[in-house]
């Protein structure tokens, strides 16, 4: 992987993202060090995708979108583009970010500690995998909260 042997000075933000190569490695491991692994791993992250993006959709809007949504999230360039590559953050960055939305619209429904888990947990990932997934945590964080605040006052108003 090209993403492994880049030099990191004294001083300057490694860019690049770590996971990208732990996920690789654990292919590598399993299935043997080569091109086809890699080609392989990032197809596999294609598909997952694809499937996220039917989960999301389907619990937020029924099943008929969320098979809507899966074709036409399979058509996006972007995806025949980064599936085609041996390792590339973006399609990885894709996946869990996709998997985070997923995850706040499960909260959404059932909110408990084992969902907000969960959703720390995924957006965690999304993070660790591109730093530019920083951006949702507060915005994940500030909806959370309101949504929490507008509950409790919400059933105390309804038990007075």
């Amino acid at each position: 992987s090209a993403y492994l042997n880049k030099p990191c000075a004294v001083n300057q933000i490694y860019h690049d993202p770590a996971e990208i190569s732990f996920y690789i490695a654990i292919a590598f491991a399993l299935f043997s060090i080569g091109t086809s692994t890699a080609f392989g791993f990032e197809l596999a992250v294609g598909a997952i995708s694809i499937f996220l993006a039917f989960l999301l959709a389907s619990s937020l809007f029924g099943k008929k979108a969320g098979i809507a949504s899966a074709f036409v999230f399979a058509l996006l360039p972007e995806l025949f583009i980064w599936s085609r590559t041996e390792a590339v953050p973006n399609l990885l960055f894709m996946m869990f970010a996709t998997l985070s939305f997923f995850a706040y619209s499960i909260y959404l429904r059932k909110r408990g500690p084992s969902t907000l888990a969960f959703l720390l947990f995924a957006l965690g990932i999304a993070v660790y995998t591109r730093i530019e997934a920083a951006l949702l945590v507060p915005i994940i964080i500030i909806v959370v909260f309101y949504d929490n605040v507008n509950v409790h006052s919400l059933k105390r108003s309804i038990t007075k």
